[in-house]
């Protein structure tokens, strides 16, 4: 049976950059063709992107010097990192 745009319960806590940053949580990037991890600046996604945008299902490009790959979010829950991916 395929899955019905269903979102886990703990994406929540992670719908918008303003809920991210009250709430004091942790976000990183991770390129999905170089692999590099990185972490988020919220103070700069917040100017570039709105206090309103969500980093779910958003892949901004790698800042991997000559890497044309495309990453996506990652957010800490508990002790575990967990893609910010709603499908």
């Amino acid at each position: 049976m395929a899955r019905a745009n269903i979102s886990p319960i703990w994406l929540e806590a992670y719908r918008t950059f303003d809920e991210i940053e009250r709430r004091g949580l942790a976000l990183r990037l991770t390129c999905r063709k170089c692999d590099i991890i990185l972490s988020a600046d919220l103070a700069v996604l917040i100017w570039s992107q709105g206090r309103a945008a969500s980093p779910i299902d958003l892949h901004p490009r790698c800042k991997r010097w000559g890497c044309d790959g495309r990453m996506f979010f990652q957010a800490q829950v508990g002790t575990v990192w967990r893609p910010l991916i709603s499908g």
